[in-house]
């Protein structure tokens, strides 16, 4: 985790080094660190999520219906409550309870190491169906978000880009290639057709919630 972006890397140091033969050197650290981190958020930017957990506070979410029983969900690891606002006007009155009223799917994502994405209401519990004409916001779910741990699709394609960006810093000048605030400033990646295929799954569609 790098202090200026307070956001986790999807790969080590040592996966890195590894990758290019560079294990028990220390040369290039510094020029490593950076690929990396630069690397992880270019991931960030191709597909449009991020692939870590909130920190251990709940955090509170709200989602409109995109169907009469379901609702898709930021990527959710760790579930607190969800609760409906029937009326429309901000008061969520209504508390589902979890395998009695709805179900979180992928029903194996924990099995599966990957988070719930979608909520989908039970025939037989207390709310068969979302409130007529989908209030926005009507949903609101309490949890950790995020994902549980990188997938490792993601991991390859953030160790595939951060190898281009150590490359491009160990052959320029002094070893440095556009460094700014928030780590490198390099497009790379969106025309790599191999980390396209790597990414294509996690990269999110327009959300219907903000």
């Amino acid at each position: 985790m790098t202090a200026a972006t307070a956001k986790p890397d999807y790969i080590t140091a040592e996966q890195l080094k590894g990758s290019r033969e560079m294990s028990g050197t220390d040369y290039a650290d510094e020029d490593v660190r950076l690929a990396i981190a630069s690397a992880s958020r270019a991931v960030d930017d191709l597909t449009g999520a991020r692939f870590w957990a909130d920190d251990d506070a709940d955090q509170v979410r709200y989602f409109t219906p995109h169907l009469l029983d379901q609702v898709r969900l930021f990527p959710l690891t760790e579930l607190t409550a969800v609760e409906v606002d029937p009326s429309g006007y901000g008061s969520y009155d209504d508390l589902l309870v979890r395998d009695s009223d709805f179900v979180l799917e992928p029903r194996n994502a924990v099995a599966d190491g990957e988070p719930w994405t979608a909520l989908r209401l039970l025939r037989g519990g207390a709310r068969r169906r979302f409130p007529d004409r989908h209030p926005r916001d009507c949903v609101r779910v309490t949890g950790r978000f995020g994902w549980p741990e990188p997938p490792e699709r993601v991991r390859t394609a953030t160790t595939i880009i951060a190898a281009k960006f150590l490359l491009r810093m160990r052959q320029a000048p002094h070893g440095v290639v556009d460094i700014g605030p928030d780590g490198m400033a390099v497009r790379i990646g969106r025309y790599d057709p191999d980390v396209e295929r790597l990414l294509k799954r996690f990269t999110k569609r327009k959300p219907l919630f903000r």
